[in-house]
């Protein structure tokens, strides 16, 4: 809460300096200071509770907050906007009621809006709404930059390119007799049935992309993966349950670039997850209630 408050005094003051020279500048009656820095407490408070559940909603829907595409934070977000902007309407309308007579004269003199000056009462109400929203730019706008460097971190099944060159047949391997004498072993049928028959460019990419991926999960299996509490690398930043599985994100300290990593039952090894998916669907947790939770991991480790 210490951080934020910095934040919500520069909008407060930003907010009283606004609604001062803008009110001036747009009706003949000039806004009262003490009623230009009450306007400016009211929208750094909407900011502030409204900025909370940004936050609170972010930390479900990150993953998900790309612009053009569907996500659980758009609804959520614009209908709590909405609600704080009637609210700072009215409130803002009953401020200058109550400290700037003569601005309330000439938006109608009555404690809200008066239906006989609508031009004045528009232009007052969006003046009164931009400081919101800007606000709700500025957070789309920061989740969609976010989310998209977490794509960019979030590594993805690569390709064989066009150039790669077929895939040579191993050779081989020789075998020893009981005599001492060497001998060469016969070609398997699928070996010999795979690489004997001519190829076309879809059958190449296809055998390159399956030997690729060979590799990989040799080497996956072969490297010593972690136990409980012990992520591959780098500094565990969340804790998580996901479908009843438990899940760390951790941070490479060289690259900054985030992964995830689960186990789907005690004594499984562990294994890398989508962080994307991660981020957006599973139910962050404190690391002591991570280690309450599946303690279970712990013992069967």
């Amino acid at each position: 809460m210490n951080s934020a408050i910095f934040p919500t005094l520069v909008w407060g003051v930003a907010s009283f300096v606004y609604f001062k020279v803008s009110l001036d500048a747009s009706f003949r009656s000039d806004v009262t200071v003490i009623a230009a820095a009450l306007l400016g407490v009211l929208t750094a408070v909407t900011v502030y509770f409204s900025g909370f559940f940004y936050a609170t909603k972010l930390g479900k829907h990150i993953a998900r907050v790309r612009l053009g595409k569907a996500s659980g934070f758009f609804g959520p977000a614009l209908s709590v906007w909405v609600l704080g902007a009637v609210a700072s309407s009215l409130m803002a309308k009953l401020l200058i009621f109550g400290f700037s007579k003569r601005l309330n004269r000439e938006l109608g003199n009555d404690v809200l809006y008066d239906s006989y000056r609508v031009e004045e009462g528009l232009l007052f109400t969006a003046l009164i709404l931009v400081p919101l929203v800007l606000q709700l730019f500025l957070v789309v706008f920061s989740a969609n930059a976010q989310t998209a460097a977490i794509d960019r971190d979030t590594p993805g099944p690569s390709k064989p390119s066009d150039a790669s060159p077929t895939p040579k047949a191993p050779s081989p391997a020789p075998s020893t007799t009981p005599f001492g004498d060497s001998k060469t072993a016969p070609d398997s049928p699928t070996s010999a049935a795979l690489f004997s028959q001519p190829l076309d460019d879809r059958s190449n990419e296809n055998i390159a992309l399956g030997l690729r991926y060979a590799m990989l999960d040799a080497q996956l299996k072969a490297k010593h993966l972690p136990k409980i509490g012990k992520p591959p690398w780098g500094e565990v930043t969340d804790w998580y349950s996901w479908e009843g599985m438990p899940v760390v994100v951790v941070r490479n300290p060289a690259s900054g670039n985030l992964s995830a990593w689960s186990s789907s039952s005690p004594g499984k090894r562990w294994r890398t997850v989508d962080v994307s998916d991660v981020l957006s669907e599973a139910r962050r947790l404190s690391e002591s209630d991570w280690n309450s939770v599946f303690a279970r991991w712990f013992t069967d480790s």
